[in-house]
């Protein structure tokens, strides 16, 4: 269970066979990164090459890009363990936070989940520079 959102979230995905920070990015760095598109975006799928019409590529370069994901929910993935080129994973358009606080309203934890957040952004943004 992530600290960014009480689910197994992104976080808890990237980091499930890692030994550390940088092993968890080695593994992770080939692989195709979406997040779903709203659905009020999103377009029926008729046929096999319309299925990624609905997802929003994200690129990114270090595991600091990756870290604003780490609440959303993995939507689905497939992946090769020998080849992370050949890997896909999807994520929910919002954090889960987010998702949680618009169905249920605002607890006290929510707070405390983006708190956890921002930390780790900072964290990330003093390392980078």
């Amino acid at each position: 269970m992530s600290r960014f959102s009480g689910k197994c979230d992104f976080c808890d995905y990237l980091f499930m066979s890692a030994e550390n920070e940088e092993d968890a990015f080695e593994k992770f760095r080939e692989t195709k990164l979406y997040i779903m598109k709203p659905s009020k975006e999103c377009v029926p799928v008729k046929q096999v090459e319309d299925f990624n019409k609905n997802w929003t590529p994200i690129h990114y370069e270090s595991l600091a890009d990756l870290v604003i994901y780490y609440p959303h929910i993995v939507v689905f993935s497939w992946c090769d363990n020998q080849d992370s080129d050949k890997s896909t994973v999807v994520l929910s358009n919002e954090s889960w936070v987010d998702i949680e606080e618009a169905r249920y309203g605002h607890w006290n934890i929510h707070d405390y989940y983006r708190e956890q957040l921002r930390k780790e952004m900072d964290r990330y943004s003093v390392q980078r520079f």
